[in-house]
């Protein structure tokens, strides 16, 4: 056990104890969409704990009203957040002491996922998908894409006022994908503006960091083989944490992304 422990850098000493399988998470490719409160403490956690490769898309830039949440300081202003994040994470992981074959890459891409028409290559090249919007139509484009290359998701979000928060694992096939729980005419009464950069509602890092946690556990559940996958986990600051399993969510019959599966 010495000897395998010696064999890794020290930013993973402790990891190995807790039997993550750091081995495996080196081969793996994450794509994280959006990094705002909660995509940037998804993808500093995935940095930490071994991924060999993070994918970061955003749309927006960084202003003094993300300093509330995790992964951003003053120097950052003015940015697109996916270079400020893609730079502190490769900060946090390729330090003097960790040799090549441990290193972590990025790429980031300061864009819309809306207005990306190679999105599914990225998404194709990835072995974990993570959706971290404040916008549905921007989740429900990558969840399209995501259940039609036969990729496992995982979605957080937050309540309008920051108190609540939901994390939902799609693995294409048997469980719900996104578009279950938001038919088409879910955007009747969606107003355009909902859509312009930066527009986002209450956000408080406690739950912000609690659903990003959650996100991060459900993948590495999926891929190291541990634990039970849930498709549906709720949080509350006010009650606590509710956790829905396989038997009470179903697919939607005829949904528009799964239903053929």
């Amino acid at each position: 056990m010495r000897k395998y422990i010696e064999a890794y850098p020290p930013i993973f000493s402790r990891i190995i104890f807790s039997g993550y399988r750091v081995d495996v998470l080196l081969k793996k490719t994450a794509l994280v969409c959006g990094v705002g409160g909660l995509g940037a403490v998804v993808a500093e956690i995935l940095a930490r704990t071994g991924l060999g490769k993070i994918i970061i898309v955003d749309r927006d830039v960084v202003g003094p009203e993300n300093f509330n949440r995790l992964g951003f300081t003053a120097k950052d202003v003015g940015r697109p957040k996916a270079e400020a994040v893609g730079k502190r994470l490769l900060a946090i992981r390729n330090g003097p002491d960790v040799p090549e074959k441990f290193r972590l890459e990025v790429e980031a891409y300061h864009a819309d996922v809306l207005e990306m028409p190679n999105l599914w290559k990225l998404v194709a090249k990835s072995d974990l998908v993570f959706t971290c919007f404040d916008n549905l139509e921007a989740r429900l484009e990558v969840n399209r894409q995501a259940v039609m290359l036969g990729k496992p998701l995982f979605d957080g979000g937050t309540s309008l006022n920051g108190l609540r928060g939901t994390v939902r694992t799609v693995i294409p096939g048997k469980t719900p994908c996104l578009r279950c729980y938001n038919p088409p005419d879910t955007f009747i009464s969606q107003e355009e503006p909902t859509r312009g950069p930066g527009r986002c509602d209450a956000s408080l890092a406690t739950t912000m960091t609690i659903v990003a946690c959650l996100q991060v556990d459900q993948a590495f559940k999926y891929v190291l083989g541990y634990g039970r996958l849930a498709p549906l986990i709720v949080i509350s600051l006010e009650e606590g944490v509710n956790v829905i399993p396989y038997y009470d969510v179903k697919r939607r019959p005829g949904c528009e992304d799964c239903g053929r599966l």
